[in-house]
Formats: C-alpha cells, structure tokens, sequence
C-alpha cells in the first residue's frame, strides 16, 4: 500500500510494504516496523507533528482501501 499527502513543499509518501514502513520526502528515505518511527527519523521533528502526519497516512489509506471495496450483493 502507498500514500502521498502534501508536505511542506513537496509531498511525503508513506508505503507499506509487508511489515516495514518506507516513508519519504525527496531523496531522503527511512524505514522501520512503526510508522511513526519513520517519520520521526525522516522529519527530525516534534512528537505531535510526527503523531499528526501518522494519522493522516492512516486515515489516507484507510479511506483508499474502503474506496476500492468490491461489493458482492
């Protein structure tokens, strides 16, 4: 799974892959097992802002995922 959200001025794009997030901003790229962690490392920044842009990666996802549910009824 892959997000891009808006970011400063350019975007940050969040992936999942298997269990390892991959998150990037430009060329700069880290990863780790916890989302947050990541963008922790990548954006070198307060915990709340961290904790905001998880949330929003979540929700972003969340709501692709839902959007792309194929109704058998």
């Amino acid at each position: 799974m892959r997000i891009m959200l808006p970011y400063a001025a350019g975007e940050l794009e969040a992936t999942l892959d298997g269990d390892t997030w991959v998150v990037r901003l430009g060329v700069l790229e880290e990863s780790s097992l916890y989302l947050d962690y990541a963008l922790a490392r990548l954006l070198d920044t307060d915990t709340r802002l961290v904790h905001h842009l998880a949330t929003r990666v979540t929700e972003s996802l969340l709501l692709e995922a839902s959007a792309t549910v194929i109704s058998f009824d």
